[in-house]
This record gives C-alpha cells, sequence and structure tokens, in this order.
C-alpha cells in the first residue's frame, strides 16, 4: 500500500468498494481511516477478494506471486488486474484458471515478456491469453505517453544528471545507501 497503492484507492473509493490490502508494512493510521482500508493477510485478501489489483515492485519475492497456488486461494470467479510488472504474474497459471473458470477475467498492461532482468522470460505472451478475448483485457503499459508526464520524466532525469555531476546523490537514487556508506568509508 505505497504511494501507487494509495493512488489506486483513493480513485476505488469512489465506487463504495471495500477496499483490503496486504502489505509488509502499514501505511500511517492516518492514510488507512482516511482510505478506508482494512489491512489484511495475503491469503485473506486471496480469499476473499472480488478483484485483486496488483501493485508490487518485482522483486526476487515477487516472481510469480500469483502463481498456481496463488491462484488456487483467491476467490472462485474472482479477477486478477496486472498493472504492476508482468513477471509478479505466472501468465501460464492465469490462463489455465481463466479455461477452468477459476477467474472470471484477467486485465493487464504488462506481461512476462517485458521483464528484460529475467533470462528466463518467456519470448511471448501466453497464447492462450492472447486467444481469451472474452476474459482479458490486454493493453500497452503506456501510462505516461502524454507531453506533461513526458516533459517531468525528461526533467527529473536533467535534474538527476546535475545532482550527480555535482556530487550530490540524486533524489530516488537505488543505491544511495550504498553511495553514502562509501562515503562515510572514505572520510
Amino acid at each position: 500500500m505505497g504511494a501507487i497503492g494509495q493512488a489506486m484507492a483513493r480513485r476505488l473509493a469512489g465506487f463504495e468498494a471495500r477496499l483490503i490490502y496486504t502489505d509488509r508494512q502499514a501505511p500511517a493510521p492516518s492514510h488507512e481511516s482516511a482510505l478506508g482500508l482494512e489491512r489484511r493477510g495475503f491469503d485473506e485478501v486471496l480469499a476473499a477478494s472480488d478483484f485483486l489489483v496488483l501493485a508490487v515492485p518485482l522483486t526476487a519475492d515477487t516472481v510469480h506471486l500469483i502463481g498456481e497456488a496463488a491462484v488456487a486461494r483467491m476467490k472462485p470467479g474472482s479477477y486478477l488486474i496486472n498493472p504492476a510488472r508482468g513477471s509478479v504474474v505466472d501468465e501460464e497459471a492465469v490462463a489455465e484458471a481463466l479455461e477452468t473458470g477459476r477467474l472470471a477475467g484477467y486485465a493487464a498492461d504488462v506481461f512476462e515478456m517485458e521483464d528484460w532482468a529475467r533470462p528466463d522470460r518467456p519470448a511471448t505472451v501466453s497464447p492462450r491469453l492472447l486467444e481469451d478475448r472474452r476474459r482479458t483485457v490486454l493493453t500497452p503499459h503506456i501510462g505516461s505517453a502524454v507531453d506533461r508526464v513526458r516533459r517531468e520524466i525528461a526533467l527529473e532525469a536533467a535534474d538527476s544528471l546535475i545532482e550527480g555531476l555535482s556530487g550530490a546523490v540524486p533524489r530516488g537514487a537505488v543505491n544511495a545507501e550504498e553511495v553514502h556508506r562509501r562515503r562515510l568509508a572514505t572520510v
């Protein structure tokens, strides 16, 4: 329930949805209260959700987070929505669940084949998902493809370059802790 999860929760609140979530770290209690969130365990969220929307990064712990075992624990007839990262979902397990009726539908704008960091990634989107047009909505991941957002991305990159060239650690640097550790070790 990070920034993206909270943004989704704000939008879903307008539909009077019951919002349950799971996360290793809970947002501030004021955010939970303001957004009407109920924190639950992973298995409980799987079993209770009519719509499961993923908002997790791709890490070693989240590769195929939603695979055969997780799908088996999901509420029968539920919908799975993946706008996170492709490899968070095992596409073949989802295709199987759609064919058997375990899942009612699947929507994604990210796919396993796009995760270049995985040397074992599939070469294509599962043909079973592509062919199942009644129960799937598959779109490109182009939420940032608007002029304003692209301009902001370019400005953020330029600011990061200036910060780095001036000797500062750029905001959002994924290796910021390592840079600070090394600086302390050389002092």
